[in-house]
């Protein structure tokens, strides 16, 4: 029996790192942040990649 082919882009992703270096993911976190892309990119370089530090950096409020 053939295992299942492996899917790289599953439908259901977590989210637990801010990515910026895929459109779909900058997109994600702009409209889950309401911040603009160049905003998004500049709290990532100052605070890294942890959802809850890039959401202290820009002030948003708590994930849903």
């Amino acid at each position: 029996m053939t295992p299942p082919a492996h899917d790289p882009q599953p439908a259901t992703r977590l989210h637990d790192e801010v990515t910026v270096t895929e459109d779909d993911e900058v997109r994600y976190w702009m409209d889950e942040l309401g911040v603009s892309e160049e905003a998004l990119r500049r709290a990532v370089a100052d605070a890294g990649t942890r959802p809850c530090d890039v959401r202290d950096y820009l002030g948003a409020p708590p994930s849903r």
